[in-house]
């Protein structure tokens, strides 16, 4: 049983306000039915299942685009990793912030000379990536994440035909710090200096494990104070403590600290090219911009008081995600496709299969050649007996 302050007001003529006060009690059961009604009303009705159906249809289709477009038994070829279950090994690994993910990555990168257990890998990966991005994106503003939070699974797919480019340790990195990022929002607690003081103790080992990646989930948690509680101060100290983190990981590991900086950021120095890079990371932030601009986007009542026999306008608001979702899609095939590494890459797995006329096909269509291209294809001309007549049809140098 709890006291209401009940609060009415008119106006009257001549222009004159009056305001009635009265107090009256509310029971238990009345309040609990109006929350009822209230969370009824805010409901929209629609079946779930169709987005269940939805989100199932994409990775379907995003494991049939892996193997058909990204071919993982080409890159494991593409960019072979030695791997070793030893514990020298694993030691080499330690000894600097990022080691652990890249040993995982190298041991993960070896289940892709099969094509089905690539596919499963990456598709799993991008499942995780998915569920975690729903997970944050739920904090921010009202309604369903939708399909925004399958942003940087496509951010992943982008980068999955860059041969050279560490895809899978790049893919592991952006899995833990949305991870890492969960963990953090989902704390009981709202305090802000306990939240700090958890940051600060989840931040050196992070660093530790993922490198640069740990920067990335700094950025996604300060990003969600500001737009899902607002507390601007605390961002800018949860990224003033991710800046100063390097610091210390230089001086624990023994770095220049120039280079932790540089080169051991996501999208630094060592790593190319540098708008692929930056994709996977910036999928999620982009994301997350958007569902705070969903007001926005959503302005107007979905179900507008009509007059009798008014038919309910279109609203082309609510069609901006999905294109930006489909534009993001094409985008991300079409920045990722770099045909010329596929076929360099192919060569490699086609010489170890041993198929050497589908060698000497693809290299016919190449422009350019490595050292190790040109090696593989003078032993195809080799093996097929052509090399006295058909070397030099082909670059030497």
């Amino acid at each position: 049983m709890r006291f209401v302050l009940e609060i009415s007001w008119r106006i009257q003529e001549p222009l004159r306000i009056t305001l009635k006060m009265r107090k009256c009690r509310e029971s238990a059961r009345k309040r609990d039915a109006g929350k009822v009604a209230s969370v009824e009303r805010d409901r929209k009705p629609g079946p779930r299942w169709t987005l269940g159906i939805a989100y199932a249809l994409f990775f379907l289709a995003y494991g049939v685009t892996i193997a058909l477009w990204a071919e993982p038994r080409v890159q494991f070829f593409g960019r072979p990793a030695a791997f070793y279950f030893d514990e020298r090994f694993l030691r080499s690994f330690l000894i600097w912030p990022g080691g652990i993910a890249e040993f995982l990555s190298r041991g993960l990168h070896q289940c892709y000379q099969f094509t089905w257990l690539g596919v499963a890998i990456t598709s799993t990966l991008a499942g995780f990536l998915a569920l975690g991005s729903w997970l944050l994106l739920r904090k921010i503003g009202p309604g369903a994440a939708g399909v925004l939070c399958l942003w940087p699974s496509l951010g992943v797919l982008a980068i999955q035909r860059q041969y050279e480019f560490p895809w899978l340790e790049t893919g592991l990195g952006l899995t833990g710090a949305v991870w890492l990022a969960v963990a953090y929002v989902g704390m009981p607690s709202k305090k802000p200096w306990l939240r700090l003081l958890v940051f600060l103790g989840i931040s050196l080992p992070a660093y530790a494990v993922l490198a640069g990646a740990y920067l990335v989930f700094a950025l996604y948690c300060g990003l969600l104070e500001m737009l899902a509680w607002r507390r601007y101060w605390l961002a800018l100290a949860l990224w003033c403590v991710a800046a100063s983190i390097p610091v210390v990981g230089a001086w624990y590991f023994a770095l220049h600290l120039p280079d932790a900086y540089l080169l051991l950021l996501p999208f630094g120095l060592g790593h190319f090219p540098i708008v692929m890079a930056m994709l996977p990371y910036a999928a999620l932030l982009l994301a997350m911009l958007v569902k705070a601009g969903r007001p926005f986007f959503h302005s107007g009542s979905d179900n507008p008081k009509l007059k009798s026999g008014a038919q309910p306008h279109f609203n082309w608001r609510r069609l901006v995600e999905p294109a930006l979702s489909i534009l993001l899609a094409v985008g991300a095939v079409g920045l990722g496709w770099n045909s010329m590494a596929q076929r360099l890459a192919r060569i490699q797995c086609l010489s170890h299969d041993r198929e050497w006329n589908s060698v000497l096909r693809e290299a016919q269509l190449l422009s350019a050649y490595n050292p190790s291209t040109i090696a593989q294809v003078n032993r195809a001309l080799c093996e097929t007996g052509r090399l006295p007549y058909e070397m030099f049809a082909y670059p030497q140098k």
